[in-house]
């Protein structure tokens, strides 16, 4: 509540250190905390966008779900990495394309996606 009366006393030009026991008002809002759920990866990446943007609650529903497929993004790349672009089948022997590149790509573009909704895709 305190803050809110010091920063109408800066909005108004009246604000006086003394009146707010010597404290300027802060400027920045602090930094939401990273939804539940979230990988280390994300929760950083979340952390950066926020304190480097000013998001919505929309922005942050989008950030958060473009978030959640970092997850698969990144099991998916660990399971080509280890097994290999191509797989043979256990029956046939067939050599395949790995399931998880599927996996990968889709979960590639959601993120993407959900990156240019933010107009972050330069960065």
């Amino acid at each position: 509540m305190a803050w809110v009366a010091a920063g109408l006393h800066v909005l108004q030009g009246t604000f006086d250190k003394r009146r707010h026991r010597g404290k300027e008002p802060s400027t920045s809002a602090p930094t939401p905390r990273a939804p539940s759920g979230l990988s280390a990866e994300a929760r950083r990446l979340w952390r950066e966008v926020n304190s480097e943007w000013e998001l919505t609650v929309a922005d942050r529903a989008v950030l958060h779900v473009g978030l959640q497929t970092l997850d698969p993004l990144r099991q998916a790349q660990e399971a080509i990495a280890t097994d290999g672009l191509i797989y043979s089948s256990g029956k046939g022997k067939l050599k395949r394309i790995h399931p998880a590149t599927r996996i990968e790509r889709e979960a590639r573009t959601a993120f993407l996606v959900a990156w240019r909704q933010l107009g972050l895709e330069g960065d």
